[in-house]
């Protein structure tokens, strides 16, 4: 067993849509510093994305100036190119974070890391599988992306993973499947724990079981956040009515024609 170091990285990988967010909820709630500048929830996420602000605009930056986004990933060479340019950077967010275990989420981690790794020190990493139709099934829902696109995009997230791991094949890894979490919560949840070495208590793990919802339950909670998050872009364009996008304004002017016809 290698040894442990007092200050110690846990990296989520996965493809959106894969677990992540569930992954990184469960870590936070067991002890592991996810990030403190969060990514706000959403009804995609109703519990939270549990994504590192820093880290997010670190990898949007590192694909864009790649020639592409997360959705239309850049080449492995093109990525790998900008790892010179972004050193000073990833130097800076490591460092603003390097204390205790700490980690962070971010799917777009899963195209960059061959650019961030080797700035890493005392590195773990969890990765997240899920079955590709059901991936590509939730990114149609939340992005209305066309299923056959969220199977391509899914299969080169885990080449690019796979790839990492074969060139690095000393890292130390753990597989975790979004099935088997939701099937056998506790027991998976004992897999993470010894894998990373965590020292919890019993409330630890009551709350990281609690972020852990059977898909019945996460989707009404998907419902009443978009409800929520509908109310307060009203009330936001209520208070603000020249915030208003386009496309909104456009529609009360053709609701607004239809009566008065």
């Amino acid at each position: 067993m290698k040894e442990r170091s007092d200050n110690r990285c846990v990296v989520v990988l996965g493809m959106h849509r894969s677990g992540t967010s569930v992954i990184a909820g469960v870590l936070e709630a067991l002890g592991v510093d996810m990030g403190m500048d969060m990514v706000s929830k959403h009804w995609s996420n109703p519990l939270g994305h549990f994504e590192d602000s820093a880290f997010v605009e670190l990898n949007d930056a590192i694909l864009r100036h790649a020639g592409g986004r997360w959705d239309d990933p850049p080449s492995e060479e093109a990525i790998l190119a900008q790892a010179v340019g972004f050193s000073e950077a990833i130097q800076q967010a490591i460092k603003e974070r390097n204390q205790g275990v700490w980690g962070w989420k971010d799917p777009r981690t899963s195209l960059t890391i061959p650019t961030i790794a080797s700035h890493l020190d005392h590195v773990q990493y969890i990765i997240c599988r899920r079955a590709p139709d059901a991936i590509a099934a939730s990114l149609y829902r939340r992005n209305r992306m066309p299923i056959a696109q969220g199977l391509q995009l899914g299969d080169i997230y885990a080449r690019r993973i796979q790839s990492f791991f074969r060139e690095n094949a000393e890292l130390d890894s753990l597989d975790v499947s979004y099935e088997d979490i939701l099937a056998e919560p506790e027991q998976q949840l004992e897999r993470m724990c010894r894998f990373l070495g965590l020292m919890v208590t019993s409330e630890m793990k009551r709350s990281a079981l609690e972020r852990i919802l059977p898909a019945e339950k996460l989707r009404l909670l998907s419902r009443k956040q978009r409800w929520r998050d509908r109310l307060r872009r009203i009330r936001k364009f209520a208070r603000e009515p020249w915030r208003a996008p386009e496309h909104l304004w456009k529609k009360i002017q053709r609701r607004s024609a239809k009566k008065q016809g």
